[in-house]
């Protein structure tokens, strides 16, 4: 089956000292894995206020042709009501890639998260960020660096 390791700092980065690798195995099954993070706000406020922003920014690494898919889950706070938001598919290019993911392309994920929610991504109320790697596509790493919401 489809397993991914966890997140972990590596010294291999697009930019700055640090980035995120994980490395997976997607396996021949009809589902990937995934791997997510929290704001560090969430202790305090629970939830991560991207309110004014326009999209998810970050620059990827993962072998060409690797797919993978962030999703963002609301808070229940600051009018966030649980939903999941997925974004569409990205792929990689076996090369550091910058990507910006308009808010307005995310749809409302029909299998997970508040079913009765609201239908709209609550950008004041981000609980957690987490991203699907696609099944059957063998082994491999992805690096993530410089994460905004722009």
């Amino acid at each position: 089956g489809a397993s991914c390791s966890p997140a972990e700092e590596t010294p291999t980065v697009h930019g700055g000292r640090k980035a995120v690798k994980n490395s997976y195995k997607s396996g021949g099954g009809a589902g990937g894995c995934g791997f997510g993070w929290g704001s560090p706000y969430l202790p305090t406020a629970g939830y991560f206020n991207a309110k004014g922003t326009l999209g998810l920014e970050f620059w990827g690494k993962a072998p060409r042709g690797a797919g993978f898919q962030f999703t963002i889950k609301e808070a229940k706070a600051n009018g966030g009501d649980e939903e999941v938001w997925l974004a569409p598919a990205s792929n990689g290019t076996g090369a550091w890639k910058k990507y910006f993911i308009p808010f307005d392309a995310f749809s409302r994920g029909i299998y997970s998260g508040n079913q009765g929610g609201d239908d709209v991504l609550e950008r004041g109320s981000v609980g957690s960020i987490e991203v699907q790697m696609d099944p059957k596509q063998g082994d491999g790493d992805l690096y993530l660096d410089d994460i905004y919401f722009k």
